[in-house]
């Protein structure tokens, strides 16, 4: 056998890990024969259909979105907050972050650019708040942080 040719039949052996983490090393043909692909595979549906199935598929993308807006713990902190305040001006957020001024203002814009907070500007001020059909959304993600088990990522 060639070096190409053991080659090509390494690249077609794969890892199985049995339930019981017995590992044994199988051909990749070995595994074709034993089961039928188009049983396991989706390969044949129709994915137009199969996704239909899922309700909320369309609204992943915005999900997601928000989820990145979140993520960061400043923008996280800031929301939460304005889940204890129904108004909060952006000194609040300097001092409360120790942080530089155009920090927190990118984060704030960064939220208001994602619907999560509005502001309304009084003189040189500008005071935030988290619009109401928003809230519920933020109040189950508060929610969530109680529940995070303690060693989780």
């Amino acid at each position: 056998m060639s070096l190409e040719e053991q080659k090509k039949k390494e690249k077609k052996m794969v890892k199985i890990v049995t339930i019981r983490g017995r590992e044994d090393i199988a051909d990749l043909d070995e595994i074709i024969e034993k089961v039928d692909l188009k049983q396991i595979c989706c390969v044949s549906l129709d994915r137009k259909e199969y996704l239909s199935g899922i309700d909320v598929f369309e609204k992943a993308d915005d999900f997601s979105s928000q989820l990145k807006l979140i993520a960061n713990p400043i923008r996280l902190k800031i929301l939460l907050i304005l889940l204890n305040k129904e108004w909060a001006c952006n000194c609040e957020f300097e001092s409360a972050f120790n942080e530089h001024q155009t920090l927190i203002s990118h984060h704030l814009r960064n939220l208001r650019e994602g619907g999560l907070i509005t502001f309304q500007k009084k003189g040189q001020w500008k005071f935030y708040k988290i619009p109401d059909e928003v809230r519920p959304f933020l109040e189950k993600v508060r929610d969530l942080i109680y529940i995070l088990p303690k060693k989780c990522c």
